[in-house]
């Protein structure tokens, strides 16, 4: 069955997401979370959602999905560990030294990769099963015919995919302008969302026009992506075996996760006509709506097919709303509006506006005075109405001809719930063990790995009347005093030498014992809560260090070599670069035809291999999909390269097993410059702060989608300036695919 996704930024919105029909919510604790600004959850709020889901058979999954220094894991153990005794239906994971971590110690969470991993190619999918993923969240930059391929090509590995929500101008995991330009960290939970930003455009005066033909506007949110709109998709992911369907949004409010799962909800299930559930949804947020790369991509893979829906919201990159009517002229009594949907008084109201700040200017306010055609006043009116909507004093009015929007309802804020839900609890199988002047209580504490057992003084007598006892004690261990355990089940153990309906006990001796025995699992739950990470020193391999990663980039800054056009060439080590006697081959971290991708690679092998030069090339490893190549080619000397994020020691050790002797070495994540030495199996090389990584590698043509130029007679290439202040960003286009860098 494919399941449903729903954000969950808060308590309220998760169960916003499930009253709406959605089968999972996903969620991020305080810290850790790829949406580190949303509310996110407590350990008691992740514990009462819980509750809740367990009820109505639904499933919780846990986000834990930025990158870790080795200061940071030990804390991340800690969640993982209340993650744990919980329970949870999978954890969303971007470091593969937190992957690790699980697989190690706790081998019940099911370990999901996260679309931060940038898989989209069935062998990244493979070597995600390699390590122990049991579902994988695809690159939202993939068409529905790759998905499909893929598909096929792992059909026993749970498949997640993205289908509505904001879109990301470059892939998520490789974004590296909000790190560069604000200090914050995409990959820490932290984006800037510089690509919101506007900038000035201007061509770059070293190329002919044809390669860098100039806009006729100049301000514009170059970079900003519609949001995806994935309705028309969700039957042909449902019938090709997609196991989960994903809708972006942890940092949107309630109101939006409820609209979401209704109008997805109904999709799925096969309602003919959801436009009313998208208005709805729209009408909560929306940017521009396209079908992303699912369905307005206009082509199956990677080539020169024209297309002519562009992905792009250069116009706007806020939220818009829908469009509810049509200003016909300006009174003195406001703006007459003839109505194309309903709208009601503390409905949020927009237009648009010229502004001398921003390319465009936008009015907002809460619509308060309303009157009909005779200048009567109402409360709503209804569409092909005409209205007079009273436009807020002092802002700029809207000309007739242009367009109203409503961009919140009068209704939509949801009431508080949640606190009335019971913390969920860790259920143990019980043994109550009956002894003529004493009894035991035992269980089995799977994060101690061992049995608890506690007696107590308590003798039994003769009941004067026949007892239910197995009833009565079951009734007094469900009573749990607000612990964090609870009774699955009861096995009664009668060594007394009476019946079970003979025997009888003070009840308030029961109650004393009870309340001890919850007691004491709670103390030693506590301290196995406050228990350190016990991390061990190892023997230090010895690597090679690393040139400066800035000797590995081209004129454009661009560090990485076109595999396929090297693959022409005789002696390919020439077009490498060289350093020390070594050539080192950084390999792309996007490779969307992925079996030609590797033949050509494969044949620069070959060459290297004739000519006696293979030992001395490094390969740069960019993408996860690449360590499965490596592990295919032991004769050849591979590095962790800068996109493939050694963040921690974990993440190196899980790195080094899975290559052994091809591993040469590795840079350090480019966004830390220390790590801890007695911990790491080998000393990374640390990239400078001055490396100029690109800010973005877009699958989005910033010809198209950006500049609205036609597919047709296009060069495939293209270069551009833009600009924000102090910031000037260089745009190059190759072959529809974008990079972006600081100059």
């Amino acid at each position: 069955m494919t399941e449903l996704l729903l954000p969950a930024g808060s308590m309220q919105a998760g169960l916003a997401a499930f009253e709406g029909g959605a089968d999972a919510i996903y969620l991020g604790f305080t810290r850790f979370s790829a949406r580190k600004e949303a509310k996110n959850f407590t350990f008691d709020e992740f514990r009462r959602i819980t509750t809740y889901a367990r009820e109505h058979q639904k499933k919780v999954i846990i986000a834990l999905n930025t990158l870790l220094k080795d200061d940071d894991i030990p804390a991340a153990y800690d969640l993982l560990k209340q993650a744990s005794f919980i329970g949870c239906d999978g954890i969303i994971i971007q470091d593969l030294g937190l992957a690790r971590l699980c697989q190690r110690d706790f081998p019940d969470l099911e370990l999901h990769a996260s679309t931060q991993l940038a898989v989209h190619t069935a062998e990244g999918v493979k070597e995600m099963q390699s390590l122990g993923f049991k579902q994988v969240v695809l690159s939202r930059e993939l068409t529905i015919e790759e998905i499909g391929r893929i598909r096929e090509a792992c059909p026993d590995v749970k498949l997640e995919v993205f289908i509505h929500g904001a879109l990301c101008y470059g892939f998520s995991g490789l974004c590296m302008a909000s790190a560069k330009l604000c200090g914050r960290s995409a990959n820490g939970g932290a984006c800037a969302q510089i690509c919101r930003s506007w900038f000035e455009i201007e061509r770059d005066p070293l190329r002919p026009a044809e390669l860098s033909p100039r806009p006729t506007q100049r301000k514009a949110w170059w970079l900003s992506m519609s949001d995806l709109d994935g309705t028309k998709a969700v039957k042909r992911l449902q019938d090709m075996g997609i196991d989960m369907l994903k809708v972006e949004g942890r940092m949107k409010a309630p109101a939006y996760t409820l609209a979401a799962a209704k109008c997805y909800r109904a999709v799925l299930d096969g309602q003919d006509d959801t436009s009313q559930l998208k208005k709805e949804l729209e009408t909560v947020f929306a940017r521009r709506m396209t079908g992303g790369w699912l369905t307005d991509y206009g082509r199956t893979e990677q080539d020169f097919t024209p297309r002519s829906v562009t992905l792009g919201s250069t116009s706007y990159p806020r939220h818009r709303g829908i469009k509810v009517g049509k200003v016909q002229e300006l009174t003195r009594y406001g703006a007459v509006v003839t109505l194309t949907e309903p709208v009601a008084l503390r409905d949020g109201i927009s237009y648009f506006t010229v502004s001398d700040k921003e390319p465009v200017g936008v009015v907002q306010f809460g619509l308060s005075t309303m009157r009909d055609a005779y200048r009567k006043y109402i409360q709503q009116a209804e569409p092909a109405q005409t209205v007079i909507i009273q436009i807020p004093e002092g802002q700029p009015e809207p000309k007739a001809g242009q367009d109203i929007y409503c961009i919140s309802r009068h209704d939509q804020t949801l009431p508080v719930t949640g606190k009335e839900l019971s913390p969920a609890t860790a259920g143990l199988e019980t043994t109550l063990r009956l002894e003529k002047d004493k009894l035991s209580v035992e269980a089995r504490l799977g994060f101690l790995g061992k049995k608890v057992v506690k007696r107590y003084p308590i003798a039994a007598s003769r009941a004067q009347k026949p007892r239910e006892l197995h009833k009565e004690m079951a009734e007094l261990f469900s009573q749990n005093d607000k612990s964090y355990f609870s009774l699955k089940s009861l096995t009664i153990d009668n060594q007394t030498g009476l019946q079970d309906h003979e025997l009888f006990y003070p009840l308030s001796q029961m109650k004393t014992m009870r309340r001890d025995w919850y007691k004491t699992l709670d103390m030693l739950l506590e301290h196995y809560f406050a228990e350190p990470l016990e991390r061990k020193t190892g023997r230090m391999e010895t690597k090679e260090l690393l040139p400066l990663r800035n000797m590995l980039s081209d004129r454009n800054q661009v560090p990485w070599l076109d595999v396929m056009e090297l693959s022409k060439e005789e002696e390919p080590e020439k077009r490498m670069y060289m350093v020390l006697s070594k050539y080192y081959l950084p390999l792309s971290p996007v490779m969307f035809k992925e079996e030609e991708y590797y033949q050509a690679l494969d044949g620069i092998v070959e060459k290297l291999q004739k000519s006696g030069n293979l030992d001395k090339v490094r390969f740069g490893l960019n993408n996860i999909a690449q360590v499965r190549w490596a592990k295919r080619h032991p004769e050849c000397k591979v590095f962790c390269d800068i996109y493939l994020y050694l963040a921690n020691s974990f993440t190196a050790e899980s790195i080094q097993e899975e290559l052994g002797d091809g591993l040469v070495g590795g840079y350090l994540w480019l966004e830390t410059q220390s790590f801890t030495k007695g911990y790491w199996p080998f000393i990374p090389t640390v990239v400078p702060p001055s490396f100029n990584i690109p800010l973005f590698i877009s699958r989005s043509c910033f010809r198209h989608d950006s500049l609205l130029l036609e597919c047709k007679n296009c060069p495939h290439r293209g270069s551009w300036y833009l600009e924000q202040m102090d910031r000037r960003l260089h745009v190059m286009v190759k072959d529809c695919l974008t990079v972006i860098t600081q100059v």
